[in-house]
């Protein structure tokens, strides 16, 4: 079986990083913008269970991948407030994702 490479992805979010390190590491915040059912325990080694529950009837955009109930997630590595939030993901769906809230500095592109 092949290796599958780290994908590695930044963006620029013109709002306070607190806000979106908590949209990162509750399930409220998961589930306010990109999923519906999430669980999720943000401390090393704790569980992060994306779901897509209902995604078809409500029209979610996540219907493009598959099923009406989709679900994915992968185990919490590193946690480090208002800084840093990483996970390693269990499926094919997203490979290994790790995501950073960080401080940056400028405006980002335009």
């Amino acid at each position: 079986m092949a290796t599958l490479p780290i994908i590695k992805w930044k963006t620029f979010i013109a709002t306070p990083v607190e806000r979106v390190f908590r949209t990162l590491t509750t399930a409220e915040g998961w589930d306010g913008w990109f999923t519906r059912g999430t669980t999720l325990d943000a401390r090393p080694g704790g569980q992060l269970r994306l779901r897509w529950n209902d995604a078809e009837r409500e029209r979610h955009r996540a219907t493009v991948w598959g099923p009406v109930h989709l679900d994915n997630g992968g185990v919490v590595v590193a946690v480090e407030p208002d800084q840093r939030f990483s996970f390693e993901g269990r499926r094919p769906i997203i490979p290994r994702p790790s995501t950073s809230a960080s401080r940056g500095v400028g405006a980002g592109p335009s």
